[in-house]
């Protein structure tokens, strides 16, 4: 049985979630969820926290291509209106 992990809950939400309204609040929320468990793995160097950053690397870029294909009105106003920066990969950050 394939290995499940405690962010895969938040990431498959935002996969999941059809209401376009609620997909921009659903990525912010797995992106939060993501880049934490990234700054968490980042201090350790096992085979399995190699792996898991990976498998975190490939959640993000997807994550960054359903941002990508919202209109770019709604990115727009849901990016700058909250403040929030669009998910990218942090500098340094191996991922």
């Amino acid at each position: 049985m394939p290995r499940i992990y405690r962010w895969e809950r938040e990431y498959r939400a935002a996969l999941e979630e059809t209401d376009p309204n609620k997909i921009p609040n659903a990525v912010l929320a797995a992106q939060e969820v993501l880049l934490h468990r990234v700054r968490e793995l980042e201090k350790r160097a096992t085979r399995s926290s190699i792996n898991e950053l990976a498998w975190l690397e490939k959640a993000i870029d997807r994550l960054a291509g359903l941002c990508l294909a919202q209109s770019p009105n709604e990115a727009s106003s849901t990016d700058t209106a909250s403040g929030e920066v669009p998910l990218a990969r942090a500098k340094g950050s191996g991922v």
